[in-house]
């Protein structure tokens, strides 16, 4: 399986169902052998922009929950979800130009779909640029985390 390593807060709208960030923003077209594939969303260590997770989260109609305001939401998710872990598992496509609110002129959209976020963060101390392959057992680990994430034995 491979993995995609992603800087919070971008990892956090992609989890949250309510913000629903469908779209991951790169400056390269999926490969043609990984499009359709289940790939691991691998939370980074670094920070993106904040600025821009506003003006996507206000563009998507989000709201958040407990009245703090968007600057609020996307500073606590930078700062306090999982860094250094795999957090979900995705299918990535390339279904052309998407109508989504999180697709950024000028760059190329990976399309996520069927999200299934971990309750538990799988360990993965580095990530890497790119696309690049789990180790064995760190791919069964995944697997497992997305069986007990739809409530089956792995």
């Amino acid at each position: 399986m491979r993995a995609l390593t992603i800087k919070q807060p971008w990892v956090w709208a992609i989890c949250c169902a309510q913000a629903g960030k469908d779209v991951e923003n790169r400056s390269r077209p999926i490969p043609t052998p990984i499009e359709g594939q289940r790939i691991a969303i691998h939370a980074g260590v670094g920070v993106g922009s904040l600025d821009l997770a506003v003006q996507c989260l206000r563009n998507a109609g989000y709201v958040s929950p407990n009245g703090l305001s968007l600057r609020k939401v996307v500073t606590l998710a930078a700062a306090f979800q999982p860094k250094r872990a795999i957090v979900a598992v995705a299918t990535i496509t390339n279904d052309g130009d998407p109508v989504s609110p999180w697709a950024i002129d000028g760059l190329c959209h990976w399309q996520l779909s069927d999200v299934v976020v971990f309750t538990e963060p799988v360990p993965q101390q580095r990530g890497q640029l790119g696309l690049w392959r789990l180790s064995a057992d760190t791919e069964k680990a995944v697997r497992k985390a997305e069986a007990a994430a739809r409530g089956r034995d792995a």
